[in-house]
């Protein structure tokens, strides 16, 4: 997946990413739908710690997948 061709990101799409950080304490900026530098360094920062992700700071596909995935490491709700 990652390294495929793909759209340019949506506000949404962002939005979506900005909340899952959060969710893991990873993101602490607004949820603003917009692919900032401290939404990039939240995304590259999660990237490092899957280990089998491309290091980019950008929300490839196979990172959106991973990161809605949820873990047993995530926060409880």
């Amino acid at each position: 997946m990652d390294g495929e061709l793909y759209e340019p990101y949506s506000s949404t799409t962002i939005k979506r990413v900005q909340r899952a950080l959060k969710n893991r304490d990873l993101y602490p900026g607004p949820i603003s739908g917009v692919l900032d530098a401290p939404t990039m360094k939240a995304i590259y920062t999660f990237q490092q710690a899957v280990y089998t992700l491309q290091l980019c700071g950008v929300p490839t596909p196979r990172t959106r997948w991973i990161l809605e995935q949820g873990s047993h490491t995530d926060p409880a709700s």
